[in-house]
């Protein structure tokens, strides 16, 4: 899935009264952004984020908005359980940084010092932030 398909599934309206956190998408596969979004919703069903890119809005999100426009093997739990992990209780949380003119917003995932995260396929790994 890619930033087009993600707009496309999103409504142009938020559903909620605003104001609402915003997630930066770049251009091209927003797949990581997915993981975030779960991660997210897990801990804060009743979020609704606005999503852009390049300073555009492309939608809304919920956590339902979510869910109906997952690809298939995301949601899956058949065979390979690496995206249900996902679902459980994370450690994390994911933060929205605004810059107050509106035109720069920066998202991290703070999680606990002792516990770093895990990769799902090589358990004995800690993730790293990419250079």
């Amino acid at each position: 899935m890619d930033d087009r398909d993600l707009a496309a599934g999103l409504p142009d309206v938020p559903a909620t009264a605003g104001p609402h956190p915003v997630v930066v998408v770049a251009s091209g596969p927003v797949g990581a952004v997915l993981d975030r979004l779960l991660l997210h919703f897990n801990a804060h069903p009743d979020d609704e984020l606005e999503v852009r890119r390049e300073g555009v809005t492309l939608g809304y999100v919920t956590a339902d908005t979510l869910y109906r426009i997952l690809p298939a093997p995301t949601r899956s739990t058949g065979g390979d359980a690496d995206h249900f992990a996902l679902l459980g209780d994370s450690g994390g949380e994911v933060l929205v940084l605004d810059c107050p003119e509106g035109d720069y917003s920066l998202s991290v995932v703070l999680y606990p010092a002792g516990s770093p995260p895990r990769c799902p396929r090589h358990p004995d790994r800690v993730l790293q932030v990419r250079p």
